[in-house]
Parts: C-alpha cells; sequence; structure tokens
C-alpha cells in the first residue's frame, strides 16, 4: 500500500509547499515527488529566462499532463510513495487526487500549511530577491497573492494535517 502525502498551500508561493516536499524526499529516499514547476522548468528551463512569459500557460497544460499520468502510472505500479508539490486550492482538485489514491488501496494524507498573508508576501519577497529558480520563477504581486487567496478553497473536515506558522 503507498502513502501518499498530498501538501497543500494557501498560495502558489511562499507557504513552504515545496520546501515541505523536497524535505520529505531528502529524509524518506523512497518517496517520488510530483512538482509542475519541475516538470516545466526540467523541459523548458524558467520563466521569463528561458522561455517568454506568453508560453507559460501552453507549458503549465503540457506540465499538468505530465503529472497527472506520472503520478497514476507511479501510483498504479504501487512501488514507491509520492509526495505532490502542488497547490491544491480547490477542494474538488482534492478530492480527485484523493478518490484515485483511495481507488488503488493507497493512503492519502492531507498536509495543509496555514501561513498568514503578510508572512506569504515576506517569503515571496525574499525567496525573489535570494534568486530565480524552477519554484519562484514567476512574479507575483501583492495584489495577485491576494486574489489567489480569496480563491482558496481551505480545507475543513478533509482528515487534514494543519502546520500553522
Amino acid at each position: 500500500m503507498c502513502s501518499i502525502p498530498f501538501v497543500l498551500t494557501t498560495a502558489d508561493l511562499g507557504s513552504g509547499k515545496s520546501t515541505l516536499a523536497k524535505a520529505v524526499q531528502a529524509k524518506h529516499s523512497d518517496f517520488a515527488r510530483f512538482s509542475i514547476d519541475a516538470i516545466i522548468a526540467d523541459r523548458h528551463g524558467i520563466y521569463d529566462r528561458d522561455y517568454a512569459p506568453e508560453e507559460y500557460d501552453a507549458h503549465q497544460n503540457e506540465a499538468e499532463d505530465i503529472y497527472r499520468q506520472s503520478f497514476r502510472e507511479m501510483l498504479i505500479e504501487g512501488k514507491r510513495d509520492i509526495v505532490l508539490d502542488r497547490s491544491f486550492y480547490a477542494k474538488s482538485d482534492r478530492d480527485e487526487f484523493r478518490e484515485l489514491v483511495e481507488s488503488l488501496d493507497g493512503r492519502a494524507v492531507l498536509v495543509y500549511l496555514m501561513v498568514p498573508k503578510e508572512e506569504l508576501w515576506r517569503r515571496i519577497v525574499q525567496r525573489r530577491n535570494e534568486g530565480v529558480n524552477a519554484d519562484s520563477a514567476r512574479e507575483l504581486s501583492w495584489e495577485l497573492l491576494g486574489m489567489y487567496l480569496e480563491d482558496f478553497e481551505e480545507p475543513k473536515g478533509e482528515s487534514e494535517v494543519v502546520i500553522a506558522s
């Protein structure tokens, strides 16, 4: 049986989603990490450095297809645990992945990283100041962060593990 930790954050940037996913993988080498940002970086490079911003949506769609297919294949194979480095901002997205895991007798663990907006913004600014990489390539304004947070469907009653910052 696979144990599939869902790593969930309140925004695409700054919550610690990728940091946590990488830490799980580093501590437990049997875990495979799936990240849309990493897929895009592996195939096309870094946003606005290696490819034009107007190409992002096409790369995002391609990476989403690869992400889902690779996840499904690894889950069916059942030989490794998986950590999903994904925002899961919509409950329907969380439900879809959880149902797939459980349909194959896996166990899903939803981790909710609860971080206040001001702290998210501080981390975003700090990461941008440290340099651009696959996990922090896109520019994010205070207003856009607010829009992401408005649309976020906070998990409640989903057997979530909450880590508050």
